[in-house]
Order: C-alpha cells, then structure tokens, then sequence
C-alpha cells in the first residue's frame, strides 16, 4: 500500500490550514486594535510604500525588520509607518509599526546613499531608532525637518516639493 498521495495530500492540507489561520488572526488581531485611523481620510504631505527597514529595539527587530512591504507616511503632525494586515502577527516582534508625533522626533539623519535614521522619543528617558531604505530620502527628510522646524505641524507644506 502506497502511502506517498495521502501524506503529499495531508501536508498541503496542514500548510493551507496553517496559512489560513495566520491570515484570519492577522485580520482580526487588526481590526481589534488600530493603530491608524482610517487612511483613505487623512491627509498626507508624505507617502512611500514598498520601503524597508528595521528598528534598535531588539535583537530580533535589528537583523529582521521589514523589506520592501513598509508604507511610510507623514501626516501634518504625525509620522505613520505601518506593515501590511497579514503581517500583524509579527509587526510587535520587528516594531515596525509606529505612529509617531512629529514633536516627538529627536533626530534624522542620512548616509547619503541608502539608509535614513529616525530616533523618537518613546518616553522621557527611552529613545528608540529606525532605519528606513527610502526611495524618497531628501523629500522625507525635508519633510520631517520642516515639520519638526514648525513646532510638529506640515499643513503650510506645499505638496509638489515633497515628492507626492
């Protein structure tokens, strides 16, 4: 008796199963707990998606993070980074999802070739650093620094300079 068809078919059994489940308690996991108001009403002067990057936060979050599936925007008084829903089951173990005030930001800064640096203030003693592969680097960085030079509000920003 040949065994081979019914395990090849009970793996693909288990691996859907197991996907489906990852997917359904990424979606509710999301849904339960938003960080982010609804974005197709919120005003942004700065968007990039399919970035990349990772955070200082922990080992885990240094060596993983996030490539090519980070959307990175910048409201009038916020910074928003976000991961997509079905990555809601580790966006807490490579802390990539932040919605950050713009008064908030200690500093950004560049190596002029790939990578941006984003330190933030997450309480009065505790800094937290991200690293972001942007394709938009100078229009981010203009944008933050202006908003940041403006006490954490962009709304006077005009639009065509940042890259939108």
């Amino acid at each position: 008796m040949n065994l081979l068809p019914a395990i090849i078919v009970l793996f693909i059994l288990v691996n859907v199963c197991w996907i489906f489940s990852i997917v359904f308690f990424s979606y509710l996991k999301r849904k339960r707990n938003p960080l982010f108001p609804d974005q197709n009403t919120a005003e942004f002067v700065f968007q990039e998606r399919r970035a990349s990057g990772n955070s200082d936060k922990t080992s885990f979050s240094k060596i993983g993070g996030v490539s090519n599936c980070l959307t990175v925007r910048v409201t009038n008084i916020e910074l928003w980074l976000s991961t997509p829903d079905i990555m809601a089951f580790t966006s807490k173990k490579v802390d990539m999802d932040h919605r950050i005030a713009l008064t908030d930001i200690v500093e950004v800064r560049s190596d002029g070739k790939r990578f941006v640096w984003v330190s933030f203030r997450i309480s009065a003693d505790e800094v937290r650093t991200l690293r972001l592969m942007l394709k938009k680097r100078v229009a981010f960085i203009a944008t933050i620094e202006d908003g940041r030079r403006r006490g954490g509000d962009t709304r006077e920003l005009v639009r065509d300079e940042r890259g939108m």
